[in-house]
């Protein structure tokens, strides 16, 4: 299962999604699932970094 999250700076406020993504089951009589397992044990996993807001607009 892989985990992200994004957020958008909006007008409004900040809106933010979180997400879920499961990949399949790994089954033990799967020759290819203990290899599996080892290499996404080590890998981080997440969404992306802060960004930097912009200017706000003045209303007119």
């Amino acid at each position: 299962v892989d985990y992200g999250t994004a957020e958008a700076h909006t007008a409004y406020g900040i809106c933010g999604v979180k997400v879920w993504v499961f990949k399949g089951e790994i089954l033990e009589h799967d020759p290819m699932a203990s290899e599996r397992r080892a290499t996404e044990g080590d890998h981080a996993h997440g969404g992306g970094g802060e960004r930097e807001r912009g200017r706000r607009r003045e209303n007119a």
